[in-house]
This record gives C-alpha cells, sequence and structure tokens, in this order.
C-alpha cells in the first residue's frame, strides 16, 4: 500500500483470519505484516505540487473508516495497527511481498531491486481489478484529517465494498500463497 493505513491494513488483517479460520498452524508457520511505500519520485511529484507529507510518515493508525468497517463487517478489531514503511530489512526477510496494485509493485521493485523475485499483486493471484479512486474530493496529500474522512469523503462506502472485495481476492488467492510459499495444505 502507499501509507499502510487502509488497503494492506485490511489485507493483513483478513488474510491472518483466514488463515486463523482455516488452519490455526498456519500462523505459526507465516508470518503476516503489512506496511507502506512512498517512493522517492511520489515525494517528489507531491513536492512539485507544493504538498508536503506529515513527519513522521509513518506511525498512525489505520483511516477511521478502516477502523469502524473491520470491526463492523468482519468482526476484526484494527485500531492498535500502527502504519509503517517497507524497509530493505523486511524484503529480505520476506519469502512472498503481495501488493496492493501494480504502483506499488513497481515502487517496491524500483526501491528495493531485491523484492523483484519475490513480489506480485493481489490480483495477479486471483482476479484482475483495479480499486476506485478512494477519495477525489479529499484535500491534496496522503492523509487526510480524520475530520475530514469522516464527515465529507467517500472512504466509508468505498471501504465496506473494499473489504468485501479483498475478503474474496484473498480467498481465492490462498491457495496460491501457501503453495509459493511452499506451505503444504
Amino acid at each position: 500500500c502507499t501509507i499502510n493505513r487502509h488497503r494492506s491494513v485490511i489485507a493483513e488483517f483478513l488474510f491472518r483470519n483466514i488463515l486463523e479460520r482455516q488452519k490455526e498452524k498456519y500462523l505459526r508457520e507465516i508470518e503476516i505484516s503489512s506496511a507502506g511505500i512512498v517512493t522517492k519520485q511520489q515525494k517528489a511529484e507531491l513536492k512539485q505540487k507544493g504538498i508536503g507529507l506529515p513527519r513522521p510518515l509513518f506511525g498512525y493508525r489505520p483511516m477511521p473508516c478502516v477502523i469502524l468497517y473491520m470491526q463492523k463487517k468482519a468482526g476484526i478489531n484494527v485500531s492498535e495497527h500502527r502504519s509503517r514503511g517497507l524497509t530493505a530489512k523486511m524484503v529480505k526477510a520476506a519469502d512472498l511481498i503481495i501488493a496492493m496494485g501494480e504502483s506499488h509493485q513497481e515502487g517496491v521493485r524500483k526501491t528495493f531491486p531485491a523484492a523483484s523475485g519475490k513480489i506480485v499483486t493481489l490480483a495477479e493471484l486471483s482476479r484482475p481489478f483495479e480499486f476506485p479512486d478512494i477519495a477525489p474530493e479529499e484535500p491534496p496529500g496522503l492523509m487526510p484529517p480524520a475530520k475530514f474522512c469522516m464527515l465529507q469523503c467517500d472512504h466509508w462506502t468505498v471501504t465496506e465494498t473494499m473489504i468485501a472485495d479483498v475478503q474474496e481476492r484473498l480467498e481465492q488467492a490462498t491457495t496460491k500463497i501457501m503453495s509459493r510459499l511452499g506451505v503444504r495444505q
């Protein structure tokens, strides 16, 4: 994901829940985590537009809509999650990296060349799709204020739909993911 406060959090917690329901032993064999990546190119493009990024860039709770709908629709509490950025150490330790979109996949490849052989998109493991523009009317920048998210943007509707879509895709992809990780089902 980009900032590790929306789609990647949804995917991390839903996939952990899927494995927990299938076989709890999978969670002893597999570490599941999420992270965001904001490339130098993205930072430069934002700077050119006069958009500053918060400092620190990571360390925040998921978007309020993610916290609400993950609890409401999936019964999963994600409120203790804190966003984090992808690091070289994480890439090296990972056996498989699943990007939420092609731009994220490309950003990871460019930033961490060692990831090239182990990164795929969720669409490659399930079926092709594109996430909708989450909030075309939101203020500039990657992290709209929680008040804006709660009162004005369309994250609520999109998040509710996205949770169902990501859940379905992860369930479709589970066998392929486990196979890529060398885990016998």
